[in-house]
């Protein structure tokens, strides 16, 4: 059997080497009170492991591996593929700079709502505002159910500031035509920088 098992005190643990962003990475985790319980630890443990293909599970996940879990396990098997482009888009730029290395369990209201503050004071478009709040709210559900993960989602208190509705007229509005949209696509295809934003602005 992969890794082992040894005794620290009164306590047993199981440890493991595992591959993490392409390095090697030595997990010990508390398995039990005697041997027998350690080593049906770690058992489960590496059974985890190769049914995810990632070792994600347990206190020390961190927001950037559940978030690739769920896009992968998730998002990218039920959703459509443009929504699975689009969160992917908004994970990388936005919430994994802020959150991506934080615990998964020590997200809290107050932390997400200090997040979403931050973005929204950066000038964030109302539509990204919305779409990177979903994707916590969705993910984080699911990290309630059914994976059980943590006990409650700390999204579901967490607002987007109001935006303020700014009286418009036909000459404040800049609008291009559908032909000038498609024209400005011929030269941005699909994995271009300006792809995702263009199509999420327009």
């Amino acid at each position: 059997m992969r890794g082992g098992v040894r005794k620290c005190g009164k306590r047993w643990y199981y440890f493991e080497d595992i591959n993490e962003d392409g390095s090697r990475k030595k997990v010990e985790k508390v398995g039990g009170d005697t041997r027998e319980e350690a080593e049906a630890a770690l058992r489960k443990f590496l059974i985890d492991i190769d049914e995810t293909g990632q070792y994600f599970l347990g206190t020390d996940t961190r927001v950037k591996q559940y978030l690739d879990f769920w896009m992968e396990e998730y998002v990218k098997l039920n959703l459509k593929y443009n929504t699975y482009v689009n969160y992917r888009y908004t994970i990388k730029n936005h919430i994994n700079k802020y959150l991506g290395k934080k615990k998964l369990t020590s997200l809290s209201p107050a932390l997400l709502q200090n997040f979403i503050n931050d973005e929204f004071k950066k000038g964030y478009s109302k539509k990204t505002m919305t779409i990177t709040h979903s994707v916590l709210k969705n993910a984080l559900n699911m990290a309630v159910y059914p994976w059980g993960l943590i006990k409650q989602n700390p999204m579901l208190y967490v607002k987007i500031p109001k935006y303020e509705d700014l009286p418009t007229t036909k000459k404040d509005l800049k609008i291009i035509s559908l032909h000038d949209f498609d024209r400005m696509l011929e030269i941005t295809p699909e994995g271009h920088p300006f792809y995702i934003p263009l199509n999420i602005g327009f």
